[in-house]
């Protein structure tokens, strides 16, 4: 496992790709657009040198196989997780247990001493994961999509 920094540009593009994949999977598209990931790719570059971001990664044969990202709220004493990944082929593996132990050690070594993520709901291993390393739920966030006029005229 290492923490990124600004040089690793291929690994910051996967990481956006990948953050903005899992975003158009929510919204039932199948691909992220150029644009998307070109805007993330920019904003962690942005957070990685200017905020209190971090990423944590395994690399295998220069391969991107699993990352945790995070960053500090100091003001709130809390360790946000923007999201953590681990490629399909290497899950089961534990890979995301120490990922989520380095982001936990960071928020220490930082004085935060709380770290908070959002899990969607289906995603039955993660939860799982979560409870069995101490995390508790605190919230639960509810939605409803709703029709747009315009919708409403085409039916």
């Amino acid at each position: 496992m290492r923490k990124l920094n600004l040089k690793d540009t291929q690994f910051i593009n996967q990481i956006a790709y990948i953050h903005e994949l899992e975003l158009a999977k929510q919204a039932h598209m199948q691909e992220p657009t150029t644009f998307a990931v070109s805007l993330r790719e920019e904003m962690i570059f942005r957070r990685l040198k200017y905020m209190d971001d971090v990423i944590y990664c395994y690399i295998k044969d220069e391969r991107l196989i699993g990352f945790i990202w995070g960053h500090c709220q100091k003001e709130d004493k809390v360790v946000v997780v923007e999201m953590l990944f681990v490629t399909h082929d290497y899950r089961d593996k534990h890979i995301a247990s120490e990922l989520k132990e380095a982001i936990e050690q960071w928020a220490i070594a930082n004085n935060i001493y709380k770290v908070v993520g959002t899990v969607n709901k289906d995603n039955q291993a993660m939860i799982e994961l979560n409870n069995k390393l101490g995390y508790s739920t605190e919230k639960l966030i509810m939605s409803k999509d709703l029709t747009t006029k315009d919708e409403q005229l085409k039916e």
